[in-house]
């Protein structure tokens, strides 16, 4: 089981998207994945305890996993409402199936470690990648002892790559990790992100326009043309054109921002408060109705 909008690689069978329904069985999200690659995987809304408690109820002895970003980030950045991953762990360990965290873009990035522990969750396998690496390819994955011993040589489950431990990666890896802690710079890189959704949120509705900012650590995004969304049916409602004159408007002045309206911004330890004010300024200079080419 997966959550509409999670995105977990280019793998085949999570490659789905979900219907209408509260809970579908999926459909491919790519061409050339055919139907049979993702029959067996159920989609379900992000945030909605209730509905995972519905398909849970109906189709449980066969739920194999359920995996989830703790905090959506391919949708823009929406954090789990409260008690959300703790239902999570609870109706999976009710019926007998594996809670796998997918923090590949959240892992080291949102908070020290993983949000999974910074908010509370109790995951059976978890996902990590990009920051170990300190940007270069390099991928994960860790639980429970009982579980990773599936894995070869231990055990029957062949697991392997090219780019496995590559040595550029890992001293990459191990050079930002050691410069990590659970204070520093995680609350630096919280306030900064703090500062862009709420100053920006201030000047869009101050120009009439709808506007939503979300953060966690230093991972945000601002949303545009609607004022809640806490799943991939209210992000959908995003005004994608609005943001494409945003987006211009910020380029031309020499701020880049991720080119979609739907992928979550990372504030960095190399930013500054005066970086974030310097946006803010810019912003402040939009006018959202012209038009540019």
């Amino acid at each position: 089981m997966k959550c509409d909008g999670g995105y977990h690689g280019h793998s085949d069978a999570l490659l789905a998207e979900a219907g209408s329904g509260v809970a579908t069985l999926a459909l491919p999200g790519a061409r050339g994945v055919t139907p049979n690659s993702v029959r067996d995987t159920l989609v379900v809304p992000y945030n909605d305890p209730e509905a995972m408690t519905t398909v849970f109820s109906q189709h449980g002895e066969h739920i194999a996993a359920v995996i989830v970003e703790p905090v959506a980030g391919n949708i823009g950045c929406i954090p789990p409402v409260p008690g959300y991953l703790n239902h999570l762990r609870s109706l999976t360990r009710e019926y007998g199936s594996l809670l796998i965290a997918d923090e590949v873009m959240t892992g080291y990035r949102a908070a020290y470690g993983s949000v999974t522990h910074a908010l509370g969750g109790a995951f059976d396998l978890i996902c990590l990648g990009k920051i170990i690496g300190a940007g270069f390819p390099v991928g994960a994955c860790a639980g429970r002892k009982s579980l990773m011993e599936h894995l070869a040589p231990q055990g029957p489950v062949y697991q392997a790559g090219t780019m496995s431990g590559h040595r550029f990666a890992m001293a990459g890896g191990s050079a930002v990790l050691g410069r990590l802690s659970p204070g520093d710079p995680y609350d630096t890189l919280g306030g900064l992100a703090a500062h862009l959704v709420t100053g920006a949120t201030e000047i869009l509705m101050e120009k009439g326009i709808p506007a939503y900012g979300t953060h966690i650590g230093g991972m945000c995004t601002l949303f545009l043309g609607i004022t809640e969304a806490h799943a991939h049916d209210g992000v959908r409602k995003a005004d994608t054109a609005l943001f494409g004159s945003y987006h211009a408007h910020m380029f031309r002045n020499g701020i880049l921002l991720p080119p979609s309206q739907f992928e979550a911004v990372f504030v960095s330890a190399a930013h500054t408060m005066a970086d974030i004010d310097r946006y803010l300024t810019v912003l402040g200079e939009w006018s959202p109705h012209q038009h540019h080419a």
